[in-house]
């Protein structure tokens, strides 16, 4: 009784997510007609790879190569920049941004 309950719950939230993203009618007929393995089709070949196409896991995928790449000395390069952004104020030791920038 539970697993039933799962799947329509899981059946109308594939079906909310495809009404809402415009995708094609078919797949409103695969998910209500064949409820287990429609869902599990529609978030194969859907919803999972729109999700490892969008601007979030770009960013992700950028951050986790650049953060693995032992090319980069960081912190030479992160205390360079820092340097380039700001002037030391002689005031107390703190550092303000320049005017340049």
């Amino acid at each position: 009784m539970l697993s039933y309950g799962l799947i329509l719950l899981v059946q109308i939230a594939c079906l909310l997510h495809a009404g809402r993203t415009g995708r094609p009618y078919f797949w409103f007929m695969i998910i209500l007609f064949v409820p287990g393995l429609g869902i599990f089709a529609y978030l194969a070949v859907e919803v999972i790879p729109g999700l490892l196409r969008g601007r979030a896991a770009a960013r992700l995928s950028q951050t986790v190569s650049a953060g693995l790449d032992p090319t980069v000395p960081r912190v030479r390069a992160r205390g360079r920049n820092r340097a380039e952004r700001h002037q030391f104020s002689g005031t107390g030791g703190r550092m303000r941004p320049s005017r340049a920038s």
